[in-house]
């Protein structure tokens, strides 16, 4: 049984084992950050979360006492009502298992239906196919493909644009 829970401190050590190459970093975080990812840059990254009104929400899903699942609702801007999914990222033995869709339902949940956001968005990579099934499984529509936008060792990465409103949020929820 999947839990959904806050992503804390002492998580971080656990999080940053299962990220075991530069491409793999890539594809979690995009730029944000440079391989080997070291404790203290995702320290900085996680203050972030704290206070108030922080600009990002951290989560995790355990299997048990297991983190298998880590996900972020970034930019969260209340003003103007609109939040990011960032860095997605399965526990790579526990991949097709279920734990990206339970995750992302969850986040979508406190996203709508706890701070009240009108639109959220992702961007996802165009050869990230299980990933993208997901989204689209779960509703999010495409915007458009940014060509060419980051750049791994001799390679050019292009990315997908995504979002999910609000009135299709609530739709899909009726639904079921």
């Amino acid at each position: 049984m999947y839990r959904f829970e806050p992503f804390f401190k002492e998580d971080v050590g656990e999080l940053l084992s299962w990220i075991d190459s530069k491409q793999l970093l890539y594809q979690w975080s995009g730029s944000r950050f440079l391989y080997p990812l070291e404790e203290s840059v995702f320290l900085k990254h996680y203050a972030g979360s704290i206070g108030d009104q922080p600009e990002r929400y951290l989560f995790k899903v355990n299997d048990g006492d297991e983190m298998v699942g880590y996900i972020e609702l970034n930019n969260v801007n209340i003003a103007h009502r609109n939040a990011m999914i960032s860095r997605v990222l399965v526990k790579s033995t526990k991949q097709n298992k279920g734990v990206a869709s339970f995750m992302m339902k969850e986040l979508l949940k406190v996203a709508f239906e706890e701070l009240g956001i009108h639109r959220v968005s992702l961007n996802v990579f165009d050869f990230n196919d299980s990933a993208r099934n997901v989204y689209d499984k779960l509703g999010f529509k495409v915007e458009g493909l940014l060509r060419d936008t980051l750049k791994c060792d001799d390679e050019y990465w292009s990315i997908y644009v995504m979002s999910m409103l609000e009135h299709e949020y609530k739709d899909r929820v009726e639904e079921r």
